[in-house]
C-alpha cells in the first residue's frame, strides 16, 4: 500500500512540473516576438575621415567593420505596449545623458584599448596622430540611434517619447511599427508572496549584429519572495542579469506585472521589478492613457490590424492621433486641420491625402479609412526633409569644405541634395590662411550661393626655445586649436589667449595679439617643476642630509622632488659606513639614487686582512730580489761558459761538481722566486677581499704552476 502511495505522489509531482513547464514555454512562444532587444549605437560615418586607406587596412587586419557602420554604446531589454510600436524598458537602459562626456570616454577607451595596439606595419607611426583625430571627429560628429530588434530578425530605428530617471522607466516608439506582438499589461495589485513569475530578455550586453547572428531572448522562472512599498515593488527569483535591465515580468497567466529592472551582487536568487501599476500610473501622468487602452484591446484581439492595402493605402479608423512634436501642420486632402499634437475625428470612410508638414520636413500618406470603425490610429510617421542646394566659391579656390564636420571636397563646389536647415560651415584651406567659419539656414527648395574670401594667417613665435614636449594652445572666443611644438597655426588678427604646457616647466599663460602680421613672444620665465629623486634600497633607519639638511621626514616612498642642481648627499645608518655622494639633478628628470651600504664589521674585516697583505709584499719583494739573480747568473753561467761541455774539464769529477753547483744556485733562484712570486699573489686580492655575507661574497683563487725539463729548460704560471 505504501509502495502505491509513493509512486501516486512522484506521478503527481512529475504531473505539477510537466504543467510548469508547459506554461512557461506557451508564454514564451506566445509572447517572445514583443519582448525587444535595445541597443544605443553611434553612426561612423566615412565622410568624417581623411585617412581611409589605413582605415581599410585597419579593417582588413582585425575583420571589423569601422566605417559606415553603428558601433554600440550600450544595451537592454524592452517589451512592446501597442501593435503600432510603443514600447517599454528603463531608463538607465536608454539613458544618454551627458552624451559629450559618454563620447569623451570613448574616444579615450578606443585609443588606449584598439588605436594604441595596432602594429607598426598596419599603423605607422607618421599615421599615428592621423588617425587618432580621424577617431576623434568620427566620435565627435557620430549621430545617436536607437535601434531595437524585433524577432531577432527585423531592426526598427526608434525614438525617445518619454523618460523618468526616478522612477527609471522610459517610453520609446519605432518608426514605421504596424503589426507588432502587443504583451497584456497585468494588475500587479493581485500578487502574492509564492507567485510563480518568468522572466524573458537579453541578458548578454553584446551588438546587434551578434544578437541577430549568435542569440535570442532567453527565459527564467522563479517566484515572488517579497512584495515592497518602495520603487522596486517586486522582489522575486527569477534570474536577471546585465542585459536583462527593462524585460517584462510575466505573471503565471502571461501578463506583464513589472519591469525587470536590478539584481543584487552579493545575494543569491535576489531580483527586483517595479509594478505593472507603477507603469499604469506613470503613462496616464504623462498624458499617454490612451496606450492602456489600446494594449487592453491589442491583447484582447479586439485591436484593428492596420495595413497598407494592394493599391498602397494605409487602412485607417475614422480617428487619427498624429502623435509628433508641436507645430507641425495637419492636411487631410489639401485642407488645414490643426497643428500637432492633434486628434483627427471623425473623418469620412474613403480614401483621402493626409499630409503632415513643418518648415524643415514633410510626410503625405494615402490613406483608407474605414467605414464604421470609431477605433482611435495613432499615427508617428517617418518625416522627409525638404532638400536645398548650396554653392561655395572661395578666393583663392580649393579650400577644403566642411557642412557640419562632413567633408564635402574642395571649393568651388554646387552641393546639391541637402537636407533643409542650419548648417555650420567650415572652410580651411592649410598653411597660410586662417580656417572660415560661417553658418547657414537652408530653407526648402532653396538655391543659396556663398562666396568667401579666406583671411590671411598668421602664426606665433617664441624667440626663446621652448621644451620638446611642449604643447601650446590657442582659444580666441570660440575658436580653440591644439598643437605641439615644431607645428604651425595660421591665426586671424585679434587677441589669442596664449596657453603652454610641458612635464618640465610650469603652465604658462601669456596674451599675445596678432595684427596683420606674425607675433614674436619674448623674455618667457621658465618656472621649472620640481625634479624627482627616489633612493631605492633605504633601510628604515636612515637619515638623509641633502646639502647638510635632514630631509628624511619630507621622504614619500623613498622618494623626494627637488629642484635642479648639484647636491652633496650623506646618508646615516646606525651599524654602516656613513655613505657621502655628490650628484647632479636636471630638471624634471627623474633620479635613481641606488643605496649600498657597507657594514661597519665589513670595514674592520677588509682593513685586517689589508695589513697582512701589506705584511706579505715585503718579504716577497726580498726573495724576489734574492731569486731571480740567482736564476739569471746560473742560467748566464750555464750558457755563457758552456759548463755542459764534458770535454773542457779534466777529469769527470770537475766536471760533476761544477754542474752540481750550476744546478744548485738554479734551484735556489727558482725556489726564492717562485716563493716570492706566490707570497706577492696571495697579497694582491687581500687588499679587495670581503667579508662572507650572501651576494657581496667574492672568493680568490691563487694557483703556480712550475715546469722544469732536462737542460735547464723552465716554465712558471701563476693564475689568480
Amino acid at each position: 500500500m505504501k509502495r502505491v502511495v509513493f509512486l501516486l505522489l512522484s506521478f503527481i509531482s512529475v504531473l505539477i512540473y510537466a504543467e510548469e513547464d508547459n506554461f512557461i514555454s506557451d508564454i514564451y512562444e506566445k509572447y517572445g516576438k514583443g519582448v525587444v532587444y535595445i541597443e544605443q549605437s553611434l553612426y561612423f560615418d566615412a565622410a568624417n575621415v581623411k585617412n581611409k586607406e589605413i582605415f581599410k587596412s585597419i579593417e582588413k587586419e582585425y575583420k571589423v567593420d569601422i566605417l559606415n557602420t553603428y558601433i554600440t554604446l550600450g544595451s537592454g531589454t524592452g517589451f512592446i505596449i501597442s501593435s503600432d510600436g510603443y514600447f517599454v524598458t528603463n531608463h538607465h537602459v536608454i539613458d544618454t545623458t551627458d552624451l559629450d562626456k559618454i563620447k569623451e570616454n570613448f574616444i579615450k577607451n578606443i585609443k588606449k584599448d584598439f588605436i594604441d595596439k595596432i602594429p607598426e606595419n598596419i599603423l605607422p607611426n607618421d599615421d599615428y596622430d592621423n588617425v587618432v583625430e580621424d577617431f576623434r571627429k568620427l566620435i565627435k560628429y557620430s549621430e545617436l540611434y536607437y535601434r531595437v530588434l524585433v524577432d531577432n530578425k527585423d531592426i526598427y530605428f526608434s525614438k525617445l517619447v518619454k523618460s523618468d530617471k526616478e522612477l527609471d522607466i522610459a517610453l520609446l516608439k519605432m518608426e514605421d511599427g504596424q503589426n507588432l506582438v502587443s504583451l497584456p499589461i497585468g494588475d500587479s495589485e493581485k500578487l502574492k508572496v509564492g507567485n510563480t513569475v518568468i522572466a524573458i530578455g537579453y541578458p548578454i550586453p553584446s551588438s546587434l549584429f551578434q544578437v541577430v547572428k549568435d542569440f535570442t531572448s532567453t527565459v527564467t522562472s522563479g517566484f515572488i519572495s517579497s512584495l515592497r512599498t518602495d520603487n522596486l515593488g517586486i522582489q522575486h527569483t527569477a534570474s536577471i542579469n546585465p542585459g536583462n535591465s527593462g524585460g517584462p515580468l510575466f505573471s503565471k497567466s502571461g501578463e506583464v506585472i513589472g519591469i525587470n529592472t536590478a539584481g543584487m551582487t552579493n545575494a543569491n536568487d535576489m531580483y527586483f521589478s517595479i509594478t505593472s501599476r507603477k507603469l499604469i500610473k506613470w503613462l496616464s501622468f504623462i498624458d499617454m492613457e490612451f496606450l492602456v487602452e489600446k494594449n487592453k484591446k491589442d491583447a484582447s484581439g479586439l485591436g484593428n490590424v492596420y495595413k497598407v492595402n494592394e493599391k498602397g493605402f494605409l487602412e485607417m479608423p475614422e480617428n487619427i492621433l498624429v502623435e509628433m512634436k508641436a507645430g507641425y501642420k495637419i492636411y487631410v486632402d489639401n485642407n488645414l486641420l490643426g497643428e500637432t499634437p492633434f486628434l483627427v475625428k471623425a473623418i469620412k470612410s474613403g480614401e483621402h491625402t493626409l499630409r503632415i508638414e513643418s518648415d524643415n520636413e514633410f510626410v503625405s500618406q494615402k490613406i483608407l479609412v474605414i467605414k464604421g470603425n470609431q477605433d482611435t490610429f495613432t499615427y508617428s510617421p517617418k518625416m522627409a526633409k525638404y532638400k536645398a542646394q548650396l554653392y561655395i566659391s572661395t578666393k583663392p579656390d580649393k579650400a577644403e569644405i566642411y557642412l557640419n564636420g562632413k567633408s564635402y571636397g574642395k571649393s568651388p563646389q554646387m552641393i546639391k541634395e541637402l537636407d533643409v536647415g542650419t548648417y555650420k560651415i567650415e572652410l580651411v584651406m592649410g598653411d597660410e590662411y586662417f580656417p572660415l567659419k560661417d553658418e547657414v539656414i537652408l530653407k526648402k527648395n532653396d538655391l543659396l550661393k556663398k562666396e568667401y574670401s579666406l583671411p590671411k594667417g598668421y602664426v606665433i613665435k617664441f624667440s626663446q626655445e621652448l621644451p620638446e614636449d611642449s604643447i601650446i594652445t590657442l582659444k580666441k572666443a570660440d575658436v580653440n586649436y591644439e598643437y605641439k611644438k615644431g607645428e604651425k597655426k595660421y591665426l586671424e588678427n585679434g587677441e589669442w589667449n596664449v596657453t603652454i604646457n610641458s612635464k618640465i616647466i610650469e603652465t604658462i599663460n601669456l596674451v599675445v595679439k596678432i595684427d596683420n602680421n606674425d607675433a614674436t613672444v619674448e623674455n618667457i620665465d621658465f618656472k621649472y617643476k620640481d625634479s624627482e629623486v627616489e633612493f631605492v634600497g633605504l633601510k628604515k633607519d636612515s637619515i638623509i642630509l641633502l646639502d647638510g639638511k635632514d630631509i628624511t621626514k619630507n621622504l614619500k616612498n623613498n622618494t623626494i622632488f627637488v629642484k635642479a642642481g648639484k647636491y652633496k648627499i650623506m646618508i646615516k645608518t646606525s651599524g654602516y659606513k656613513l655613505i657621502e655622494k655628490e650628484i647632479e639633478i636636471h630638471q624634471a628628470i627623474k633620479k635613481v639614487f641606488n643605496v649600498k651600504y657597507t657594514s661597519n664589521s665589513e670595514i674592520l674585516f677588509k682593513s685586517t686582512y689589508a695589513s697582512v697583505g701589506v705584511g706579505l709584499v715585503v718579504p716577497s719583494t726580498i726573495f724576489m730580489l734574492a731569486g731571480i739573480p740567482l736564476l739569471a747568473y746560473s742560467l748566464s753561467d750555464y750558457y755563457v761558459n758552456k759548463r755542459y761541455d764534458i770535454y773542457k774539464y779534466a777529469n769527470y769529477d770537475g766536471y760533476i761538481k761544477q754542474m752540481a753547483l750550476t744546478f744548485g744556485l738554479f734551484g735556489a733562484g727558482v725556489g726564492l722566486a717562485s716563493l716570492g712570486l706566490i707570497m706577492m699573489a696571495i697579497s694582491i686580492p687581500m687588499f679587495n677581499i670581503k667579508k662572507k655575507d650572501g651576494k657581496d661574497n667574492k672568493k680568490t683563487k691563487v694557483s703556480l704552476e712550475i715546469n722544469c725539463f732536462t737542460d735547464l729548460y723552465f716554465a712558471c704560471k701563476i693564475n689568480i
